[in-house]
């Protein structure tokens, strides 16, 4: 017989299809499903107050419980009362136990079955996170939800290391289960798996119908995903896992998404959601809307007095318009980001209201159908649709070109000489406002994105179709394998380095969710010279830049002594005589590069008159 968790319930209210609405009940809040929970990774939603959350139609948040512990401390937060009384938030609260760290640290840790070695990212100082340790952190943190502690492997992951993180998580299950409880304070399991759903199925069945202690998990969530798995993966993976999770308990699917990732997992039934994706975004000038994402770094915003989303009832819409924001945005002014990041809340909040509203009226299925076609259709980061409606500034613009092409004039003198095209004008815009951008995060470019920036780089200078290139991709559990080079790598360099020397090597390799490395593979019966050679595959390496930036992702070109290490170059399949040109790194910027001074012209450009 199994005891439950005082305070804490749920219970569904209504169901179309798949998908349901319900009420989970906290000590501190009563919360309906499905819901976005926002993420307060240090007790604070980047830029947001409490009652600015409250706002946007939020009553559950998360919180981290690595980063609470490195800083300020559990002890620190215990003694204030818990998290929620120390940022002021008067509803409910869950924490993650550290587990995803496990994966987006992993350059700072080592794992075991008994539990993991961290490398503070703050000091370097060795921290030990066990289960037992992950749950008296939770405690005192005081949440109303405490996650179990797991193990998240990477998406693309193979068969071994998903089976061992499943073993893991479970063995790591029962001891949160046997670890001592908060009053009113429930924990939830978590399963994983991948996108395997026979994987997925099974580590189900172990977590949900595990017991221990006389305690059973209060929720059931699903980890590992969003971590580089092709989305349309992902989403299958939704459609055939989601509802065998138990129906009397709540069903959180950890760390997604986009609008287009809860309408899917709605639609299978998951309850609760977070991701930092609307708040990351928004600091880099990105709104999300009910007509798709808007760019506000874009020129056609600067004289456009509508507001975001006319369909919107937050306080920015109502409030300003779209060139005050991009005004605010291109100014790097911090208003700026604080009232997109409210914007894009409420629109998750507002997602989910109508999500419950539909799911009640039994047309889910329409609704997601419709929200999805509309904001695909507006979307100004995507592709164009080109099956869309004209609009009228495009069809006025057709006329023209069709006027002066049916014209006769009678003299060459009256034809006026072509203006640039847009296209063109963009492209120069794109090549002047280039800058590194070293500072990077999730998410990396999807497939289709790095299929076209590949594209792009295919047509460098080519040396009559010699094409001297070749570029690696590492991404996922990849990125921890390449550091484990690296460190290698760098002892081979200096056999005396000292153990926070390797591991600062080995960090190298997290420095953004995605590495491509540049290679010249010289073609030594060729008549080019090595040299010019060289030269192509840097070409190539420059059109990727550009090709990333287009797409709206950041990057670094690094080199350093990896480049030239010979043991590097054979782990990654080079040949000895290969030149890696550029290691870049690739993400989604934190926050926008700073203007780099550039040398005037005349320093330059020289002319040559013989």
């Amino acid at each position: 017989m199994t005891s439950k968790t005082e305070g804490f319930s749920f219970t569904e209210t209504a169901r179309d299809g798949h998908a349901r609405t319900g009420v989970m009940t906290t000590p501190r809040a009563v919360v309906h499903t499905p819901v976005f929970m926002p993420v307060g990774t240090l007790a604070t939603v980047k830029s947001q107050t409490p009652a600015e959350i409250e706002a946007t139609g939020a009553r559950i948040i998360l919180s981290n419980t690595y980063h609470l512990w490195v800083r300020p401390g559990p002890e620190v937060i215990e003694t204030m009362g818990g998290v929620p009384k120390f940022m002021g938030w008067p509803h409910a609260m869950l924490t993650d136990s550290g587990g995803f760290q496990v994966f987006s640290l992993a350059a700072l840790r080592q794992i075991d079955d008994e539990g993991v070695t961290f490398r503070s990212h703050l000091d370097g100082k060795k921290l030990r996170l066990t289960p037992e340790e992950s749950m008296r952190i939770q405690r005192a943190l005081g949440a109303d939800i405490a996650m179990a502690f797991d193990e998240c492997p990477p998406g693309g992951a193979e068969l071994p290391v998903l089976e061992a993180a499943m073993r893991r998580t479970t063995a790591w299950a029962k001891r949160c289960l046997l670890s001592p409880w908060r009053e009113g304070q429930a924990r939830f399991g978590i399963v994983q798996g991948g996108t395997n759903t026979a994987l997925r199925l099974r580590h189900l069945e172990e977590i949900a119908g595990m017991s221990a202690g006389g305690r059973e998990f209060d929720g059931i969530a699903l980890g590992g995903f969003s971590v580089g798995e092709p989305i349309p993966e992902m989403h299958r993976a939704f459609g055939e896992i989601v509802h065998h999770l138990p129906q009397g308990k709540p069903r959180y699917v950890m760390g997604i998404g986009t609008p287009y990732d809860l309408l899917e997992a709605m639609g299978a039934g998951v309850d609760l959601f977070d991701c930092v994706l609307p708040s990351r975004n928004a600091r880099n000038g990105q709104a999300l809307t009910w007509t798709g994402r808007v760019n506000l770094k874009q020129a056609r915003h600067k004289v456009d007095d509508s507001p975001l989303d006319a369909r919107c009832r937050c306080s920015t819409c109502a409030t300003y318009s779209r060139a005050y924001l991009h005004h605010l945005i291109r100014a790097d002014e911090m208003l700026g980001a604080r009232l997109v990041t409210h914007h894009n809340l409420f629109f998750y909040g507002a997602l989910c209201a109508a999500a419950r509203g539909a799911i009640a009226e039994g047309r889910y299925a329409a609704f997601a159908r419709e929200a999805t076609e509309t904001m695909r259709e507006g979307d100004e980061i995507g592709h164009p649709n080109v099956n869309a409606p004209k609009t009228a500034k495009v069809r006025r613009a057709e006329k023209r070109a069709l006027s002066r092409e049916t014209s006769s004039p009678t003299d060459e003198s009256q034809v006026a000489p072509p203006a640039p095209q847009e296209t063109d004008m963009k492209a120069m815009k794109l090549l002047l406002n280039r800058r590194s951008v070293s500072k990077l995060d999730l998410p990396a470019p999807e497939a289709d994105v790095i299929d076209r920036v590949m594209e792009a780089a295919l047509r460098s200078p080519d040396h009559g179709a010699l094409r001297p290139w070749k570029v690696v991709s590492i991404e996922g559990e990849g990125r921890t394998k390449f550091g484990e080079v690296l460190a290698a790598a760098y002892k081979r360099q200096k056999p005396d380095a000292s153990e926070d020397d390797l591991a600062s090597a080995a960090r190298k390799a997290m420095r953004a969710p995605l590495i491509l490395i540049v290679a010249a593979e010289l073609k030594e019966s060729s008549k080019i010279p090595e040299i010019e050679q060289v030269l192509s595959a840097g070409a190539v390496a420059q059109t990727l830049l550009l090709a990333l930036q287009a797409e709206g992702f950041g990057a670094v070109w690094k080199t350093g002594a990896p480049a030239y290490d010979p043991y590097v170059k054979e782990r990654l399949g080079l040949k000895a005589s290969d030149h890696i040109v550029a290691i870049l790194y690739v993400g989604t910027a934190k926050e926008e590069p700073s203007e780099q001074k550039r040398p005037k012209i005349k320093d330059v450009l020289s002319p040559w008159e013989g």
